[in-house]
């Protein structure tokens, strides 16, 4: 390998690998017109999702009082594990 060929080897290893690239949107974001995600108008009936989780760690939950959750202001549905069909695993099972 000639000398030319390895500074051009370099040279193209320099620029992309220790040198700094701008992004497509690199533009918008240091002039302020990027849009981002809180900037975007949420659409026309959007329902949002909450969990209500367990403050007791490894407990079987044996039982739970919804009544006051399905009556609150908003509250369109209240979903549990009953809900959701099939087995209900969170760990990966062994493929055979």
């Amino acid at each position: 390998m000639d000398t030319t060929t390895f500074e051009r080897a370099k040279n193209d290893v320099d620029g992309k690998m220790h040198g700094s690239l701008r992004h497509d949107s690199a533009h918008k974001h240091v002039t302020g017109s990027a849009e981002y995600i809180d900037d975007i108008p949420e659409p026309a009936g959007l329902i949002h999702g909450a969990l209500g989780l367990s403050d007791r760690a490894h407990a079987e939950i044996l039982s739970m009082d919804l009544s006051e959750v399905e009556a609150a202001p908003g509250v369109i549905w209240v979903m549990t594990g009953k809900d959701v069909p099939g087995e209900k695993r969170c760990l990966l099972r062994r493929a055979p």
